[in-house]
């Protein structure tokens, strides 16, 4: 594992130290991956809401019942029936 280092003002190491001491995190190590492991999580929830808004955003709605549902097994079957020899 690479080591990076990482410069922080006097009171922002003293935070950091203080959560550390209050038993939060074990070190200093762990603090700042939980912080990347929490940014990570706020990117892809906002890549999902990006999405979100796009399907949202794509078209007149369609009904998503069973009539909606046969006819997409009736293509996958149809088109599956064409690719794969019997």
């Amino acid at each position: 594992m690479d080591a990076i280092y990482v410069n922080l003002p006097e009171e922002v190491k003293s935070y950091v130290q203080s959560r550390i001491a209050a038993g939060e995190y074990q070190d200093m190590d762990e603090y700042f991956l939980s912080l990347i492991l929490a940014d990570q999580d706020r990117h892809a929830i906002d890549r999902l809401d990006d999405e979100l808004r796009k399907g949202l955003n794509s078209g007149e709605p369609i009904p998503l019942d069973d009539r909606f549902w046969e006819e997409k097994r009736r293509k996958i079957i149809e088109t599956y029936s064409k690719v794969v020899p019997k």
